[in-house]
């Protein structure tokens, strides 16, 4: 996908508003090195390498679900302090004209899909090389009923220098 300047641009703006402190944390993962890692149960990850995929699980079977709905808080508590959703609207219409008042309505609309159709999957990140042969004690916890292992990845660097930087993809 060839994108001009001005979408490149237009793409690092949304990025720095939506997807700022994930940029940070990834372009750090790829400055430092350092690599994902998934615990799962051993069961689960022969399956994984047999099948070359990954299941997610729906976040409304997470342990603690108050993880999405909590977020969901933030915004609308965000939203409703003053003058903040003017700005926001304000924000997104010097890239596309009246994208503000869109999105917002967009994800309002769609508040009870994402609710019901998000899923997710855990990687933990290793911070010393060490890590990668021992694991991490705190997420072996939750795998030490059953035989548990760490499947380490070392991000391709393929994925650094795409213009959607905030996104993580696994081909």
């Amino acid at each position: 996908m060839s994108l001009t300047p001005e979408q490149l641009r237009i793409f690092q703006v949304v990025e720095d508003v939506f997807f700022n402190q994930a940029a940070r944390r990834r372009d750090d993962l790829y400055a430092k090195g350092r690599k994902l890692v998934h615990y799962t149960a051993a069961e689960n990850a022969l399956n994984i390498i047999k099948t070359r995929s990954l299941w997610m699980r729906e976040t409304r079977c997470m342990t603690d679900f108050s993880e999405v709905t909590g977020g969901h808080q933030l915004l609308l508590q965000y939203m409703n302090a003053e003058g903040k959703r003017e700005k926001f609207i304000a924000a997104l219409d010097k890239c596309f004209e009246g994208a503000g008042r869109e999105v917002l309505k967009r994800f309002d609309d769609w508040w009870i899909h994402i609710q019901t159709s998000t899923y997710i999957s855990c990687f933990s990140e290793h911070i010393e090389p060490i890590e990668d042969k021992r694991g991490r004690l705190s997420m072996w916890r939750a795998f030490g009923q059953r035989a548990g292992v760490a499947m380490v990845f070392q991000l391709p660097e393929r994925y650094a220098a795409l213009p959607l930087r905030g996104c993580l993809i696994i081909a």
